[in-house]
């Protein structure tokens, strides 16, 4: 999407990012310029546009969720979504690069870098499509001994482990988990 020269990233048509709202701006006609006003937004950090309501709710992330809701789009704004290396692993560093929500670990477990697991599929296909993946469908295994929730086998495959055996699980050679920073607590 392009919005008065601002790019998106990210962008999902039918999908609602629920929860999370700065504020809700009236009379937004375009998905461009509801992604256009999240990023001139401090603390904005995802966007839902409906295009029936030309309603723009600008976001903080907390817990990254998606649910299908026709007529709606969502997105990233790009700091989080689009950098040309941003999430991919770097042989340099023991951990993904920190500018999106999510993480691919190479030691430990997603709780030792004080994030949560990745435990449904939409998360773990999103995950994989904004740390750049090449494989962003994920497959599903009931295999005991894998790494909790979602995680990346042999650098090309993307996983889901949904054993409740593997629960704590963390890395392991070959299979690198991809966590997701845990939602903020709110206090009024």
């Amino acid at each position: 999407l392009q919005g008065a020269g601002a790019a998106c990233h990210m962008v999902e048509n039918d999908f609602d990012y629920p929860g999370g709202n700065i504020r809700v701006l009236e009379d937004v006609t375009t998905a461009g310029h509801c992604c256009t006003r999240c990023r001139a937004e401090p603390g904005c950090l995802r966007w839902t546009h409906d295009g029936d309501s030309h309603k723009c709710a600008l976001k903080r992330l907390e817990e990254l969720r998606r649910f299908p809701r026709k007529g709606v789009t969502s997105g990233l704004r790009d700091r989080l979504a689009n950098s040309s290396t941003s999430g991919t692993a770097d042989s340099s560093n023991t951990e993904t690069k920190r500018s999106t929500p999510f993480r691919m670990i190479t030691m430990g477990t997603c709780a030792d870098v004080n994030m949560n697991s990745v435990i449904d599929i939409d998360t773990c296909e999103l995950a994989a499509r904004t740390l750049g993946l090449q494989d962003t469908s994920a497959n599903i295994t009931l295999h005991k001994d894998r790494p909790e929730g979602c995680y990346l086998f042999r650098g090309n495959a993307l996983w889901l482990s949904i054993d409740a055996a593997n629960v704590g699980l963390g890395w392991q050679a070959n299979r690198l988990p991809i966590c997701i920073q845990p939602a903020a607590l709110f206090s009024p």
